[in-house]
């Protein structure tokens, strides 16, 4: 018993020295301590805390600062206020006013930034439990870069998929899902087809796909600029393959056969607003849920829609680097830019305000996974960088939740059209 607990004692001390960054001699077992297998140091195995308060310090010093929304009420909030307490209006100081609104003072947290925070959190206590015992002094980097990952990609991937973190290899997925309620032949011909709207469950299992980012060192990253380049690289190569799959699924058609897209050579820019707005009502009459309302282009396709202002677009905030978020068009569909194609392709989609309200599903587990391999020609050795994660399309017989409904490719022509610069 004093064999197994004085084991465990050199781990956690050995993790705490990893943790502050403070290198400790690993305890040295004495003669009366016998150890089966003793080629694998101590301080080099997988920790075995007896609490979460490790993982909570790094959760505090990485985890996305909180943006917390305030709402002071309304004026008929306030003077409500006044009558209720027998205060007239014109006996009201300022002081007495303050104190109303202090009252009526809300704070909540960013649904958006909540969400965020929830997955980074799950995200780093899956990378900490899953890291190989040899990349262990490489757990505060990695962390680090895990973070701004999230930062870079989340924020777009949530406007255009569901994303539902696994906490575990093997996990359950959720949905919408609409299905034809079984009636009888008469009711169905005299009151019509009925659909049920369901959330329903499917199982996934995470697999592993590699990622193009290596080191040739396994040592601790140099310099916070190395460690944004990695993170950028890696959220961008997770955003094109995230493209890559909505695009086979919107040159789907309702039945699931593959096609080319729908081609189109607008006579002016507000014709190929027309277009796009035609895409997203397409996709409400296929999904039974709403309009499309984000909408992919080139730099140059989305130089030739806001040329008009007819076609109503409004600048926003930007974010995003490989997929930039430019604003809304009609106040309702996203705009985005993909700066790394040069083809005038468009790829209009829905995703609802829920993360179940989706055609298509991420599920990360691991999103930055350690592996040692040789390079094939140099011989060197590298430490190369997987995510294991798992995704989800969905198939129906009657072709109501086919995840092709979700999506629409439309092929565009605008080398006639200029575009109109304003001075």
């Amino acid at each position: 018993m004093n064999n197994i607990k004085s084991i465990i004692e050199d781990r956690l001390e050995a993790l705490q020295a990893i943790i502050d960054d403070q290198p400790k001699a690993p305890h040295s077992p004495t003669e009366e301590e016998s150890v089966e297998d003793d080629s694998i140091p101590f301080s080099t195995l997988p920790p075995m805390p007896t609490s979460t308060s490790i993982l909570d310090d790094l959760l505090a010093e990485f985890a996305p600062e909180k943006e917390m929304i305030v709402t002071e009420g309304t004026e008929a909030e306030w003077f409500a206020h006044l009558y209720e307490v027998g205060i007239e209006p014109g006996d009201v100081t300022e002081e007495t006013m303050n104190e109303i609104k202090a009252m009526h003072t809300t704070v909540i947290e960013n649904p958006e930034t909540k969400a965020l925070r929830v997955l980074t959190e799950q995200l780093i206590e899956n990378q900490y439990f899953q890291t190989a015992p040899e990349y262990y002094h490489l757990i505060r980097p990695m962390t680090a870069v895990l973070v701004k990952v999230c930062k870079e990609l989340y924020p777009t991937l949530f406007s255009l998929v569901g994303v539902q973190p696994m906490s575990a290899a093997t996990g359950k997925l959720y949905r919408l899902e609409y299905s034809y309620a079984d009636i009888s032949p008469e009711v169905e011909e005299s009151h019509g087809r009925r659909m049920h709207l369901n959330v329903v469950t499917s199982v996934v299992e995470a697999w592993t796909g590699k990622l193009s980012q290596s080191f040739t060192k396994l040592s601790d990253f140099p310099n916070e600029e190395w460690t944004n380049a990695v993170a950028l690289n890696i959220a961008e190569e997770v955003i094109a393959q995230t493209l890559s799959t909505l695009h086979l699924l919107g040159r789907r058609d309702g039945d699931n056969n593959f096609h080319q897209g729908i081609v189109v050579k607008p006579e002016s820019a507000m014709q190929f607003g027309c277009n796009i707005r035609q895409l997203c009502s397409h996709i409400a009459q296929r999904t039974r849920r709403g309009a499309g309302n984000f909408v992919i282009l080139s730099q140059h396709a989305f130089n030739v829609l806001t040329s008009d202002e007819k076609c109503g677009f409004k600048a926003e905030d930007q974010y995003g680097d490989l997929l930039c978020y430019m604003g809304k068009m009609n106040d309702s569909i996203k705009v985005f830019v993909n700066l790394d194609t040069l083809s005038d392709t468009v790829l209009v989609g829905y995703k609802g305000s829920s993360e179940v309200d989706t055609g298509y599903i991420y599920a990360p587990f691991v999103q930055i996974a350690l592996q040692e391999v040789t390079h094939p020609v140099s011989q060197e050795k590298l430490l190369a960088c997987n995510q294991r994660y798992g995704d989800k399309c969905f198939e129906s017989t009657d072709g109501l939740t086919n995840s092709s409904n979700y999506y629409e490719v439309m092929e565009v022509d605008l080398s006639h059209l200029a575009i109109i610069r304003k001075d």
